[in-house]
């Protein structure tokens, strides 16, 4: 009956959303409850006939469940519904697709978690030519790919074309967010991090005081600061300058 075919993806679709509105407030236990609850309601309604938007709106609830999987750190569950929502994805809207993306870079992310880095590089690669492709020059999406290709990486000790990257997304960020907000100065705390990796010292300080400056302006003295004081303090350590170092 198409009557409840529609029924059931419209009843999907409005379990859909709320769960999504659940883990943008960080209730993922209970946005992955209403995100199988819009699984079960868009299948029965595939049941009733084919649908292209209908398998679309299918794997819009497998990409989700697969992020919540990811924030809870159920790791596997969360690859393995992000495989099958890019199956589908890739199937029906083609490779240049934003949602093809978009699924690309989360479970590229997610295997750079779990140490698969060639795996992750090939997903956040083909996330990032097709953001590059479609979206305008230094857009959010595209900074956060960067950061992941940064993070791919540094993990694989290629320091100086992991710097490169992460150049680009705190960049953009600069843009989108100004100087003074979170995203930068995690963004830059990382580049920092790396820069003292990659053994370029007095770099890595100039960047660990940007950080310091912005999360000081933003939070005041806490653990966050804390934690920036001591990779600074290493720093200056590898620098021979004992005194800054304790200071």
């Amino acid at each position: 009956d198409t009557s409840e075919s529609v029924l059931c993806e419209e009843v999907g679709k409005a379990f859909h959303l709320l769960a999504v509105s659940l883990i943008a407030h960080g209730m993922d236990e209970k946005g992955l409850e209403f995100l199988n609850e819009a699984l079960d309601f868009k299948e029965k309604g595939q049941s009733f006939f084919d649908s292209k938007i209908g398998n679309i709106t299918i794997s819009d609830s497998l990409h989700w469940i697969g992020v919540a999987y990811g924030h809870v750190g159920d790791l596997d569950n969360a690859l393995s519904h992000l495989k099958q929502a890019l199956v589908i994805r890739r199937e029906l809207l083609g490779n240049d697709d934003l949602r093809v993306a978009e699924t690309c870079h989360k479970m590229g992310s997610t295997l750079c978690e779990v140490g698969k880095l060639d795996d992750a590089t090939k997903l956040l690669e083909e996330a990032l030519r097709i953001r590059q492709d479609k979206l305008d020059e230094g857009h959010e999406s595209i900074a956060e790919t960067e950061e992941w290709m940064g993070n791919v990486l540094r993990e694989q000790r290629d320091y100086d074309r992991a710097l490169e990257f992460y150049r680009q997304s705190l960049n953009s960020k600069r843009e989108i967010f100004g100087g003074s907000h979170e995203e930068v100065a995690n963004a830059t705390y990382t580049l920092a991090i790396t820069l003292d990796g990659a053994g370029k010292y007095e770099a890595a300080i100039m960047n660990f005081k940007e950080a310091l400056r912005i999360r000081n302006s933003l939070y005041g003295r806490g653990i966050i600061l804390a934690d920036t004081y001591l990779c600074m303090g290493n720093t200056y350590l590898e620098l021979g300058k004992e005194s800054d170092a304790y200071e």
